[in-house]
């Protein structure tokens, strides 16, 4: 095999570890920009905590599922599941709220 051939099939994964790599970071100073802003808020901790986790996952989601597009993964199924769990979710919990 030559190198233009592992370049070839590498590049896709290198990529995709760059989005990993690069959206993680971005997410941790996402997260406490958040952080910072909920707590000079007069909100109960616990709200705070719950928040900053929820925007972590969520875009730790976004940053997962942009990595597999760049390899070529169809995400299609994967999203249309996500949003039947966040639909199940929101419907168990309307009246708790």
């Amino acid at each position: 095999m030559t190198f233009e051939k592992i370049g070839g099939y590498a590049a896709p994964y290198i990529k995709m570890l760059l989005i990993l790599i690069i959206g993680h970071f971005i997410i941790v100073y996402l997260q406490r920009i958040v952080g910072r802003s909920l707590r000079k808020t007069k909100l109960d901790p616990s709200l705070i905590k719950f928040t900053d986790k929820a925007v972590g996952i969520f875009a730790h989601l976004i940053v997962i599922i942009s990595a597999l597009t760049a390899i070529g993964v169809s995400t299609t199924g994967l999203v249309a599941t996500f949003s039947a769990a966040a639909v199940g979710v929101s419907v168990a919990l309307k009246d708790s709220l």
